[in-house]
């Protein structure tokens, strides 16, 4: 009896892990046929001529193809700053003397390929050649990064990995009559295009997640541009405008839209809302085919054959238009015909069913397809919050700019940057200023640690080849900027020696200023007019006139110079005290100097008229930051200069065809020059001393 109750036991359990091995196996059954299901290629037909097309605009213009012998020059590469995220991924790491005709040749290759992809000839090949120029080229310089720019070359790589050559392609055409070829794709293809594009738009939702974006202070001022006009005509305040349609609109449309876009019975109304989303963004904003990439990728959520139903469609038509011509000839042929199309439609069933069953088997591939998939997606998914491990690339905002999709969150507004370079010996210390404009190609570096300090280290390489006889150099930092409305401060501390500042991609730098705590409170303020000195700041804004809102630590010194306006510029304080020192120029010895000053003690609620031709120094007194303004008179108080203005911007248009046209010349033009360095340089001189080498090779053995 006993024996008998082990063996049901035994019975049992066998049944009961057996059950569980085939629910485990049918799950696992179920991902490989969702993955590697066969699917019509023509949709990825599409994606891919539409998308070679707008990347070859890319190139040319936000690429820099067009400005290739300025930006790549060679006095420009001696001369200038770059900010790889790689050292070793920087050109001008392995070669101070890299000649511009390198870069031309890198543009030539993505074009080559990017026109062999819309072709889909060899597109195998140009695909994965494109996949590398693009991202050698992305590499060089992060502060020309955007988060587009790192979709285009995420897109670029799926391009190199998927089968989208299939179908309307000179590759299919060749490859006709190769069974392995036909028209149908793995499933996993249609897959990580539309979990990419998933992911840009929920993802930039749950950035929009944000103090900053959901009160309305991201992006301002949005409701006074052209595009927005019609909204006057409906009396809708243009705060509704810039609160209800940018902000709380475009967090709702980026939270939601990916999921409208999966869903057949919603996918109507999110090409709506992405058509006008993005159009509405190419006008607003100067991003480049990213708008018009993210429309042309739209089809991609449909079923994979939607471009055969509309052929399919438009072809019925003709038929049945023709056929009420021609209806009494076709009826004699009707049944052979009927018969034909069975034995094809059988014959395509039965193909089908067969690459079913033959997709549907497990594979070394299918494997290795499976991994890689899986891989891609959770480095996709976490990638966005890596700045919770590499805190080094935090500063004001997280993570390293341009890949975390943190798309228009942040609106940097920056005022100044004094760069101060001490050169010291045994004998002196000379003090010398620099303008980062000669060094750098804009301002995107200034408010990022990691890359002020890749500069420093820039700057002192090039200073020590040019200034030997200096046993140290210093450089000192102080860069002015504004977050999102805010009153402008420093960024960093303006008393360390970068150089030899200590920085980690682990650990965010101790010399970051944080954003002061009562920013916030004196933004609100602002935004909802101050109590004290509104009439005065709305009516300096009203006339045209600059308005600058800063904030200073207590300590630091604050320096400025009042250019020869026709008024005296204003000081106003909202909170704290400041000690003002205004320094004239003055005559000592037969030489000009600053030496003559007034000082004066500021409360809150003072204000004082500041003199053209001054120089002024403030600081902070107390335990505290203060916030005060600077109100700058009218700039363009010359009528005549109101006047060429206008006319400039009714020439505007004019000009932009103009500069149209000179870029395609001018991406022309590189383009010779790369080919023939490619040609000549490249192939040519090795194919040569590869001659040369299995000559002496020969010589050897004889």
């Amino acid at each position: 009896m006993k024996h008998r109750q082990q063996q049901q036991n035994l019975a049992t359990t066998t049944t009961t892990t057996m059950s569980n091995n085939n629910k485990d196996h049918r799950q696992q059954q179920k991902i490989f046929q969702f993955l590697f299901q066969p699917c019509h290629s023509s949709g990825l037909a599409v994606n891919r001529i539409l998308i070679g097309i707008l990347l070859l605009f890319d190139t040319i213009h936000e690429r820099g193809l067009s400005r290739a012998d300025i930006i790549w020059s060679e006095s420009m590469l001696k001369q200038r700053c770059l900010f790889p995220l790689f050292e070793s991924f920087s050109l001008n790491n392995y070669d101070d003397n890299v000649r511009s005709e390198l870069f031309f040749t890198i543009y030539t290759i993505m074009i080559i390929s990017l026109i062999g992809i819309i072709l889909g000839c060899y597109y195998r090949l140009c695909s994965i050649l494109y996949s590398i120029a693009y991202w050698l080229l992305f590499m060089q310089d992060r502060s020309r990064w955007n988060n587009h720019s790192y979709l285009f070359g995420l897109l670029a790589i799926q391009l190199s990995l998927n089968d989208s050559n299939r179908k309307w392609s000179l590759d299919s055409y060749w490859n006709q009559n190769d069974e392995e070829s036909g028209d149908h794709v793995e499933q996993w293809q249609y897959f990580l295009l539309r979990f990419q594009i998933f992911i840009v738009y929920f993802y930039a939702g749950l950035k929009k997640f944000n103090p900053d974006w959901l009160f309305g202070y991201s992006m301002i001022n949005i409701s006074q541009h052209w595009i927005f006009q019609w909204t006057r005509l409906l009396s809708i305040p243009d705060h509704w405008i810039d609160y209800y349609l940018i902000h709380l609109g475009g967090f709702i449309f980026d939270l939601f839209v990916g999921f409208l876009l999966i869903q057949p019975t919603t996918r109507w109304l999110a090409f709506i809302l992405c058509i006008i989303f993005n159009v509405i963004n190419s006008q607003l904003f100067q991003i480049g085919m990213f708008p018009w990439i993210m429309l042309a990728i739209m089809p991609i959520f449909c079923q994979p054959d939607w471009p055969m139903k509309i052929i399919d469609y438009f072809t019925v038509v003709v038929v049945v238009v023709d056929n009420k011509d021609q209806n009494n000839d076709n009826n004699n042929n009707q049944g052979n015909n009927n018969n034909n199309n069975n034995r094809i439609e059988c014959c395509n069933k039965k193909d089908f069913k067969r690459k079913r069953q033959q997709h549907y088997q497990w594979n070394i591939r299918h494997i290795c397809l499976a991994i890689f998939i899986v891989i891609y997606v959770i480095i996709q998914l976490i990638l966005p919050f890596a700045f919770l491990v590499f805190r080094g690339y935090n500063t004001w905002t997280t993570g390293i700019y341009g890949y975390n999709w943190d798309m228009m969150v942040h609106n940097w507004n920056h005022l100044h940057t004094e760069i101060k370079i001490h050169l010291i010996n045994q004998n002196e210390t000379r003090i010398k200023y620099l303008n980062s404009d000669l060094y750098t190609h804009n301002n995107r570096w200034t408010h990022h640690a990691d890359m002020a300090k890749q500069f420093a280290g820039c700057i002192e390489k090039k200073f020590k080849n040019d200034h030997h006889q200096y046993d140290r150099i210093e450089l000192y930092l102080d860069v002015w900027i504004s977050l999102n409305g805010r009153f402008a401060q420093r960024i960093f501390d303006p008393n360390i020696d970068l150089i030899r500042a200590e920085w980690s991609p682990f650990r965010m730098a101790d010399w970051i200023i944080p954003i002061y705590p009562q920013s916030n409170y004196w933004r609100q303020r602002l935004s909802n007019d101050f109590d004290i000195f509104d009439t005065v700041i709305k009516e300096n804004q009203k006339n045209g006139s600059l308005t600058l809102f800063l904030a200073d630590r207590p300590g630091e010194l604050f320096q400025t110079y009042i250019d020869n306006f026709k008024e005296p510029i204003r000081l106003i304080i909202f909170d704290r005290q400041l000690l003002i020192r205004i320094y004239r120029l003055s005559n000592h010895d037969d030489q000009e100097d600053w030496i003559d000053y007034d000082e004066y003690l500021l409360l809150s609620n003072d204000q004082l008229e500041l003199l053209p031709g001054t120089m002024i120094e403030m600081m902070t007194i107390g335990s505290s930051e203060s916030y005060f303004a600077l109100l700058y008179p009218q700039l363009s108080i010359n009528n005549d200069n109101q006047q060429q203005q206008q006319i400039n911007d009714q020439s505007s248009s004019y000009l932009e065809l103009i500069r149209n046209r000179n870029a395609y010349i001018q991406s022309i033009k590189h383009l010779f020059i790369g080919f023939n360095y490619l040609i000549w340089n490249c192939l040519i001189i090795n194919i040569t001393r590869l001659l040369f080498e299995i000559i002496q090779i020969f010589y050897c053995f004889c």
